[in-house]
């Protein structure tokens, strides 16, 4: 080729020169000749091989893709406490599997023999309920109203399948309380040609809980009471329970044995002691209940009523301290530390309401660091001779307690009676003896002093200088009522005593 190149090249430049000289007479031609070398072998190989090692790539990713066998993933999604007749829901998942053909069995295994019975039966080519056979006939008389599957298949691309088996259960206690669910799966892409899958489910009953009692309808201050609740319907018998208020957690509480039921559940009654306060007027008291280890808390809430605190009620003042016949005399009495402020304050002379008295009761009075009550109720009257030595009353009625004071009103000028004394200390070992009532003196009255004549007779007679009258007989004399009228002659005892004998 170069030789070609070199002797073309030599005639070209001959012939222009030729040319050039201009005698010749010939026309002047220019020429170019491009010289092109062939394509290589070698690269046409390389090409070759690498469209054979692309077309075989191809066939292998279409192979992975639309051919291989992929086993399936199996998984069981629920949780492993099942609430007693409370219907649940779990899944089966069979996931991602390639190719089609699949079989699944679902079965029960029970305690203590690990029974194993079928509860379904599934394949690709059908989506029929499970046939009753001689595998499940003892589940299905027994136990077919737990259980009910609902199989769903579903296509994806890349010809991989997902299979779902919604299984419904409706856990009984009295039937089953402990079990395991067992997925057996026969599918071309396990190595053995089986995979398994287990999951083991406890069947529970949550507590229930009554309404929290008091033992008392008014809670008082300083006194205690107790607050109870019925905890029933659980299973298993182990719980635990927590009382708490506002305040926090409170430590007295206790709880009766579990006791089981016809129905196979468990109750029990927890109790707490309490001291209630003023301040835990209106505060929330909670019951919780949970199973041992669980953590669903069942509560009930009691609210406090009002606390009652009763009045302290302080000695009945007399203004002026000894009254005088016909004056205006002012009895007063004061109520301090007490709560809720309501309450009904009467007054009364004996056993008769005052109706010609004036009444003045004062609003209650708030301390507003303790947060307890007071007020002062008084009443104002005028005083006859009749109200010498009677017991006047101030009667207060708090929350349905009834609270007293008495004050026996002494009038000025009035004689004073002590206790009766007896003289021989044993009247009854002879014929006569003498009963004996001192006077005191409160007036300007001559003091006198009263005998008593105790004879086996029917009736006593009772002697007050020249006055005298009959009153029921009493062994021994218990009481007797004394009339002093005025005296209008001085008669010896002696004589009056020597004339009744």
């Amino acid at each position: 080729m170069s030789q070609l190149c070199s002797w073309a090249g030599r005639i070209l430049e001959s012939k222009h020169a030729t040319w050039e000289d201009g005698n010749l007479g010939y026309p002047v031609y220019n020429v170019t000749l491009t010289v092109t070398e062939p394509k290589s072998i070698t690269y046409l190989k390389i090409m070759m091989v690498l469209c054979f090692l692309f077309l075989i790539l191809c066939g292998c990713h279409l192979y992975i893709v639309l051919l291989k066998k992929r086993p399936p993933s199996m998984k069981m999604v629920g949780s492993k406490e099942l609430k007693h007749l409370e219907e649940t829901s779990l899944q089966c998942l069979i996931s991602h599997f390639r190719p089609k053909p699949l079989h699944a069995d679902l079965f029960l295994v029970t305690e203590p023999q690990n029974t194993k019975q079928k509860i379904a039966s599934w394949h690709t080519t059908s989506v029929e309920e499970p046939m009753e056979d001689d595998e499940n006939v003892l589940l299905l008389r027994n136990l077919e109203d737990m259980f009910k599957v609902y199989p769903e298949l579903k296509s994806k691309p890349g010809n991989y399948f997902d299979f779902q088996w919604k299984i419904c259960i409706n856990p009984d206690i009295q039937k089953l309380k402990k079990f395991e669910l067992l997925l057996e799966v026969k599918h071309k892409g396990f190595q053995h040609g089986l995979g398994t899958e287990r999951k083991s489910f406890k069947v529970i009953a949550l507590p229930m809980l009554h309404e929290v009692h008091c033992s008392t309808n008014v809670p008082r201050s300083n006194e205690p009471l107790i607050l109870s609740c019925k905890i029933h319907s659980y299973f298993p018998g182990t719980l635990e329970v927590c009382w708490s208020n506002d305040d926090g957690i409170l430590d007295s509480s206790f709880s009766t044995p579990p006791t089981k039921g016809a129905d196979g559940l468990y109750f029990c009654i927890s109790k707490v002691q309490y001291c209630s306060q003023v301040a835990d007027s209106g505060k929330r008291f909670v019951c919780r209940a949970k199973l041992q280890g669980s953590r669903v808390y069942k509560e009930s809430t009691w609210q406090m009523n009002t606390v009652v605190l009763a009045p302290k009620v302080y000695k009945i003042e007399c203004k002026p301290p000894i009254p005088e016949c016909g004056k205006p005399t002012t009895l007063s009495c004061l109520l301090t530390k007490y709560h809720p402020p309501e309450c009904d304050i009467y007054w009364r002379k004996g056993f008769e309401e005052l109706t010609d008295a004036t009444v003045k009761t004062e609003e209650p009075q708030l301390d507003r660091t303790s947060k307890l009550y007071s007020r002062t109720s008084e009443i104002t009257f005028i005083p006859s001779a009749e109200d010498h030595e009677v017991d006047f009353f101030i009667e207060i009625n708090h929350c349905n307690k009834i609270l007293q004071e008495r004050h026996t009103v002494m009038l000025q000028d009035f004689p004073k009676l002590s206790n009766i004394v007896i003289e021989p200390s044993e009247p009854c070992k002879i014929d006569k003896a003498y009963y004996k009532r001192s006077i005191s003196k409160t007036s300007s009255q001559t003091a006198c002093f009263i005998f008593l004549n105790f004879l086996r007779k029917p009736n006593i007679i009772a002697l007050s200088h020249n006055h005298y009258e009959l009153i029921e007989k009493r062994c021994p004399v218990t009481m007797v009522r004394i009339i002093q009228p005025p005296l209008e002659k001085e008669e010896p005892l002696q004589n009056i005593y020597d004339s009744l004998l």
